[in-house]
């Protein structure tokens, strides 16, 4: 922090780096105009040769402006909510043009002049580009030219479709990933990811599974534009209503991840909603398909007429996806006549919950490339009529196929999507499927579950607002996915097939711990670990001393900070924490009585982008009357390293049933940022609010 701390907490300082993204043009402007002057005079030998004349002036101004806006961009990224290796190639792009600038004006009657200024010119665009990429995202400048495949191969089609990463995660790339993603995290929050969502920013989660009304996304969405909090901001695109509706049905869902959309519960809702946006998709859709003529506009009215939803692929091409969806009535001859007299045409069929008896038909449509009987009498033979060598998506869930259709699904080369529960082949026939075909991807439903071979198990969750507790107290744990298993850790660093298993879904936490618990279930992936902190406080404190002074910059709430059972968050200026630069700190703390302690926790910061680093060690001392002390431990802290994430952490001192009524510790700050660190050399902070002692 240092020297950059007092500028962010400033107001002034951060209303002036509001000014970069106005003052970085200028300097863009002055030196490439002054660049073409000069090309334009030295090379004209006639009348145009008096540009040149004014060129040292804009290279001043150029100088100036270059100047400026490396200040006032110095000043914006303090506010944080940017990647610092981005920001610190951005900056140095950019304070390298301005020194250019300056040699360049400096040798203006040298040879090299004309070189050095075409360097100037070309670190411009370096430089612009480097904060291309920081404001937009990675890639930015070059996005429009990198072709991202045919929209034939975009998933519009419930079938194909799972719920996060087909029908949320576009909504927010288009909407909110700009501001929010790795390179730039605004308030250090990132919607680029599934894991990043949950993990929410610098305010707490943006997402409550099971409650959209008090999610924080769905609030600031639904703000009206003109509103401070509204995102996105005001003058950028705002989310489609159906957008937002799609939000709230994901949220209080659980936030399913894998889940396809046809198994979703509610599916209907979404479908509905889905159904609207691809029919705008589908007017801009650019497929590519094997080349056919126009169906006949009459054969097309006809089986409009006789139940059939007809639409093209795409606006002005001729292939079609017909749909004779869940009338749970007889294809009749004529209607199959009806549909075979379109069959080059159709590309996409769904035919789901129709009653068919002879299913011959399908041996003459043999360019589809998706086609969908859930719910229909279609067996093991009926399957051999498919004569199609395009098919990309077959579901057959709840039909009468068996193991014996596996042969004939195999020979499908082009296949990637297969949807086949409840049927009669067997989870085990799936896997060596599976296993055959490593790209295919298997949905077998169950309900919400989404079963592919090596899919992950979603994290389980609990009550996280659950921190502080003074008695025996039991942890709920909960999972989307119905018959997991649960194993669990206090030490997060013992191995996971050591973790016991829990009887249950509850554990009972009756001490300061750190809870580690992972789920399993046969067929999937184990989840991710589940950490989260509990502090057993047993004991009250009667009175708290600090020595020295917390910073003027960063004074928390004083002394109170250290017992008000508040832990912040992550954003070092959000009011609880207490921070010293450069040196060391001493917490006295006095006990109402005379108590045998068996640990003591201290709750700390750790945020490198901001030279906020743990203590070198941590010292701890006991006492009876106050006066004399006696030393229990003194703690050495691990080196902080470049990969240390930005978080809360605890250090725990064992005090082994020490008897006092005093505690005193002594933290020990770093002094100085580490050689590895941009700051090297400066002092580093230390920050810390809550003690514990239980």
């Amino acid at each position: 922090v240092a020297e950059i701390s007092s500028i962010v907490t400033h107001p002034f300082f951060q209303f002036l780096g509001r000014f970069h993204p106005l003052i970085v043009h200028l300097p863009i402007g002055f030196l490439i105009i002054a660049y073409i002057m000069e090309m334009v005079g030295h090379f004209d030998l006639g009348k145009n040769r008096h540009f040149r004349q004014a060129v040292p002036f804009i290279l001043v101004a150029g100088f100036i402006c270059s100047v400026l806006a490396a200040i006032t961009g110095f000043l914006l990224s303090r506010g944080g909510g940017y990647e610092l290796e981005a920001v610190s190639s951005h900056q140095w792009a950019g304070i390298s043009t301005a020194l250019l600038t300056l040699i360049t004006f400096i040798l203006r009657q040298k040879k090299t002049y004309l070189p050095l200024f075409t360097i100037t010119v070309i670190s411009v665009f370096v430089s612009g580009h480097l904060g291309g990429e920081l404001t937009h995202g990675k890639g930015f400048i070059t996005q429009g030219l990198v072709k991202k495949g045919n929209k034939s191969e975009e998933k519009i089609y419930m079938a194909e479709m799972a719920v996060y990463p087909d029908v949320i995660s576009p909504i927010l790339e288009a909407n909110c990933q700009s501001c929010h993603n790795e390179a730039k995290a605004n308030n250090q929050l990132n919607l680029q990811n599934y894991d990043a969502i949950l993990k929410g920013g610098i305010s707490g989660l943006v997402v409550e599974a099971g409650n959209a009304s008090t999610s924080e996304i769905i609030r600031r969405v639904s703000l009206p534009e003109d509103d401070d909090d509204a995102m996105p901001p005001e003058g950028k695109k705002r989310l489609e209503p159906d957008e937002i509706e799609l939000l709230k049905i994901w949220i209080n869902s659980g936030l399913p991840k894998d889940i396809m959309v046809a198994d979703f519960d509610p599916a209907k809702e979404m479908i509905e909603i889905i159904r609207k946006i691809n029919v705008r998709k589908l007017a801009n859709a650019k497929p590519v398909f094997v080349d056919v003529p126009e169906a006949s506009p009459k054969r097309i009215e006809q089986l409009i007429q006789a139940g059939f939803s007809v639409l093209p692929i795409a606006k002005d091409y001729p292939q079609l996806q017909v749909s004779y969806f869940n009338r749970q009535d007889t294809l009749s001859q004529k209607k199959v006549n009806l549909l075979k007299a379109v069959a080059n045409q159709v590309v996409w069929l769904d035919i789901s919950g129709a009653n068919i008896t002879d299913w011959r038909f399908l041996s003459v449509l043999k360019n589809l490339v998706r086609l969908h009987l859930k719910n229909t009498s279609v067996s093991d033979d009926d399957l051999q009529y498919l004569r199609t060598d395009n098919l990309e998506h077959l579901n057959l869930f709840n039909t009468n196929v068996t193991q014996r259709s596996l042969e004939k699904i195999s020979s499908l080369k082009k296949l990637k999507t297969l949807s086949i529960g409840e049927t009669g082949i067997t989870t085990e026939n799936l896997i060596a499927l599976k296993n055959a075909r490593p790209n295919l991807s298997v949905n077998i439903g169950d309900k919400k579950e989404f079963l592919l071979k090596g899919a992950e198990l979603p994290m389980p969750s609990f009550d996280l607002n659950m921190i502080f507790i003074d008695q025996p107290t039991p942890l709920k744990l909960n999972s989307s996915i119905v018959g997991v298993d649960y194993f669990y850790s206090f030490d997060a660093s013992e191995l996971k097939e050591n973790w016991k298993k829990l009887d249950g879904n509850t554990i009972t936490i009756d001490r300061s711990t750190e809870v580690n618990v992972f789920s399993k279930k046969d067929g999937w992936q184990t989840s991710r670990v589940l950490r989260h902190h509990v502090f057993y406080q047993t004991h009250k404190l009667k009175d708290v001393k600090l020595s020295p002074d917390p910073s003027e910059k960063y004074p928390g709430k004083g002394a109170a900070s250290v017992n008000d059972n508040n832990l912040g968050s992550i954003r070092f200026d959000d009011g609880t924490w207490l921070g010293y630069e450069g040196e060391s700190a001493e917490i006295t703390l006095e006990l109402n009585d005379e108590i045998a302690a068996n640990k003591i926790s201290l709750n700390i910061l750790v945020d490198n982008d901001y030279w906020i680093f743990p203590p070198k060690k941590v010292g701890l001392l006991a006492s009876n009357d106050g006066q004399n002390y006696k030393r229990i431990a003194k703690e050495l802290q691990p080196e902080p390293q470049p990969t240390d994430e930005n978080s809360m952490k605890t250090i725990d001192i064992d005090l082994s049933g020490e008897t006092a009524r005093f505690l005193k510790l002594e933290i020990a700050n770093r002094g100085l940022c580490p050689d590895w660190h941009p700051g090297k050399g400066k002092k580093a902070w230390f920050f810390f609010n809550e003690v514990i002692v239980e």
